[in-house]
């Protein structure tokens, strides 16, 4: 099947496209060089042109889109996905492993039966909806198929959210979980861009750092302090074993060339200790100074860092693909 239309009018359809189904606003700007990892592709040239393009390729540059923003798994065509879960699951189709004619039997039926689902709703046979990972098959058919335009059914949009503001704005995107500091969005999109992580803007830094504390049953305060000696993040917990503990965290987003200096941390633990914390952290997404290291480990436990490579694994830890690989009903 090909297409006949101008070029602008195709890439204006792809972003479109991404917005409904992952969620996510990219600029034109960023989704063509997040398409920079494809060859040279349709959507370069005079925007006006009026192109010709196969039907496949439009589907490559929309799959690649939305496993680079983080939202699928792998780049996986609808053939590939379809024919991984029949090699996953032989012996519920009643398949040989060898014997290929058939497997290329049952993946064309199922996958005939995909689409007429994700294009008018039709039931799927009860011999395929009856296997319990079939309803992640489906979902994952439908997030890869250009046709199917509703919003995903395994979540439910409060809207879309811009990607630009994550790296120009000081707001937290509205969400359904009133207590969230950073969208799940934002996360798989820095889980599968995670060089991005220090071009953020610095209060989405911070934000960032709270909600990785939040996950991880903290009570978090997000504070309106900006002074380098000052509170970034407060965060409590009640540990049945330790007690009460309160950790301050000061943010750090500096670029890789500007490390946080012995001063900057010394005059941190003042404020640490003042406060009689449990324990302070230098987060931030460039290094510490030798000094500064060593001025942390000769306060034992009650000072700590985390430095670019740890708030890389912060990130990677809260992704949707690591902590659920195939269903996305976490979102």
């Amino acid at each position: 099947m090909h297409i006949w239309s101008p070029r602008q009018h195709l890439v204006d359809n792809l972003i479109d496209l991404v917005g409904i189904k992952a969620g996510l606003t990219l600029s034109e700007s960023k989704a063509l060089g997040l398409l920079n990892d494809l060859s040279e592709g349709w959507w370069e040239g005079n925007k006006e042109e009026l192109i010709r393009i196969d039907m496949l390729d439009f589907e490559e540059a929309f799959i690649h889109l939305m496993y680079k923003v983080g939202y699928l798994q792998n780049e996986r065509d609808l053939s590939g996905v379809v024919i991984d879960f029949v090699e996953n699951n032989l012996s519920r189709f009643g398949v040989d492993a060898h014997d290929v004619m058939k497997k290329v039997e049952v993946c064309s039926l199922i996958q005939h039966h995909l689409a007429e689902n994700a294009l008018y709703k039709r039931e799927m046979p009860e011999e395929y909806s009856s296997i319990p990972e079939f309803g992640g098959l489906i979902r994952d058919y439908k997030d890869r198929y250009v046709f199917h335009n509703e919003m995903p059914e395994s979540v439910d949009w409060n809207g879309s959210v811009p990607l630009d503001a994550l790296f120009e704005s000081e707001e937290i995107p509205d969400s359904e979980d009133s207590g969230c500091y950073f969208d799940q969005r934002y996360i798989d999109y820095l889980s599968r861009q995670i060089a991005e992580v220090g071009e953020i803007h610095w209060r989405q830094f911070e934000y960032l750092t709270g909600e990785y504390f939040r996950k991880n049953g903290y009570e978090v305060e997000v504070t309106q302090g900006r002074g380098d000696g000052g509170i970034d993040v407060i965060v409590k917990k009640n540990d049945p074993i330790s007690g009460p503990q309160m950790i301050l965290v000061q943010c750090k987003q500096y670029s890789e060339q500007n490390p946080v200096q012995v001063d900057s941390v010394r005059a941190f633990w003042a404020t640490v200790d003042d406060a009689g914390a449990t324990k302070g952290i230098v987060a931030t997404t460039s290094r510490l100074t030798n000094g500064a290291q060593e001025y942390c480990k000769a306060k034992l436990y009650r000072m700590d860092s985390a430095e670019k490579s740890k708030i890389e694994s912060w990130v990677h830890s809260m992704s949707t693909s690591h902590n659920n690989a195939f269903q996305r009903t976490s979102r």
